[in-house]
């Protein structure tokens, strides 16, 4: 007998939670999913905010049934995506990157000398991600 089950329901918060995949806060009145289970005799309770639950079986190239990812990993795929991006200013590859998925983006600053260069790529660009309706 498998020790592991899940349920999910969308709803909209009645206080703040907090993305498990992308790190971003999902202020009270916003959807979330909510999930829950029991994994390997631990229970297990999240949040996942509607962008990240609509991409992550494609971002984590699951078949969808169920998904292994660590806190924040949405962080550490748009990092490594992005490697070897450059400056459109001074070329430098020293950038701070800010995920915005409540629109889809991600917000680049570039950190060399005095540059600090601020722009903006699509997520779904940078994961390249099918189009989803």
């Amino acid at each position: 007998m498998s020790d592991f089950f899940e349920t999910r329901h969308y709803a909209k918060t009645r206080k703040n939670h907090v993305c498990e995949y992308c790190d971003r806060l999902i202020p009270a009145g916003e959807p979330r999913y909510a999930i829950s289970g029991k994994y390997e005799g631990d229970f297990q309770n999240y949040s996942l905010c509607p962008w990240c639950e609509q991409h992550i079986a494609q971002i984590e190239n699951d078949n969808g049934s169920s998904y292994e990812f660590q806190r924040g990993g949405l962080y550490e795929r748009v990092h490594d995506m992005m490697y070897g991006e450059k400056c459109p200013d001074c070329g430098d590859e020293d950038y701070e990157i800010c995920l915005h998925t409540e629109r889809g983006a991600a917000r680049l600053t570039c950190r060399a000398g005095g540059c600090r260069r601020e722009w903006e790529l699509n997520l779904t660009t940078i994961l390249d991600l099918e189009a989803t309706t």
